[in-house]
C-alpha cells in the first residue's frame, strides 16, 4: 500500500532512514489508517437494494476531498516537522543519509525552508480549502510573489 519508492523515485522524499518499517506511529494516526483501510475493503452500498441511493452515496463520496485535504494536511505537517528537525542540526541518521549521498539535497533544502515559515503563518496557510502544495510553502518561505499565466493558472517556480 505504501508509494514510498514512487516518492523516492519521484525525488519527494529521500531514501527512507534504517529502522523506518519499525518506526513507532502515533495511535491516532494508526487509527485514522485503520478507519480508511475499513472504508476500503468494505463497501457498504454494494448491499443496497435502491440503486439510485447507491449513486448518490458514490457520487457524493467521489465529490469529497475532505479526507484527501485532512491527509495533505496531515503530510505537510510531517514535512515541517523533518525540517524542524533537520534546522536542529545534522545528527544520527540524518548525518549517515548526508554522508552516504541517500538524501536529496534538495528535498532536504525545502523541507528546511518549510520549517522556517513562522508558525502561525504556515498555519494559516494550511488552513486554506484546498491545502497549500509544497510548492506553495516555498514560495511563501522565500517570499516569492505568485506566478500566474495569461489564463490565470499558477507557474511552475523551481527551487533548487
Amino acid at each position: 500500500m505504501s508509494d514510498l519508492g514512487t516518492d523516492i523515485q519521484a525525488g519527494m522524499l529521500p531514501p527512507a532512514p534504517a529502522g523506518w518499517e519499525v518506526a513507532t506511529l502515533p495511535s491516532l494516526y494508526e487509527r485514522a489508517r485503520e478507519a480508511l483501510r475499513l472504508c476500503d475493503s468494505y463497501d457498504e452500498c454494494a448491499e443496497w437494494i435502491r440503486r439510485a441511493e447507491a449513486f448518490a452515496s458514490y457520487y457524493r463520496q467521489a465529490a469529497d476531498k475532505t479526507l484527501i485535504h485532512l491527509a495533505q494536511r496531515i503530510r505537510l505537517r510531517a514535512i515541517r516537522r523533518c525540517g524542524e528537525l533537520i534546522l536542529d542540526g545534522p545528527h544520527g541518521t540524518l548525518q549517515r543519509m548526508l554522508d552516504r549521498g541517500e538524501a536529496s539535497s534538495g528535498t532536504l533544502r525545502s523541507w528546511r525552508e518549510i520549517a522556517k515559515i513562522p508558525g502561525k503563518r504556515f498555519e494559516r496557510e494550511l488552513d486554506a480549502s484546498p491545502p497549500p502544495s509544497i510548492l506553495r510553502l516555498l514560495r511563501v518561505a522565500v517570499g516569492a510573489p505568485e506566478f500566474t499565466s495569461k489564463r490565470g493558472a499558477p507557474q511552475k517556480l523551481f527551487f533548487g
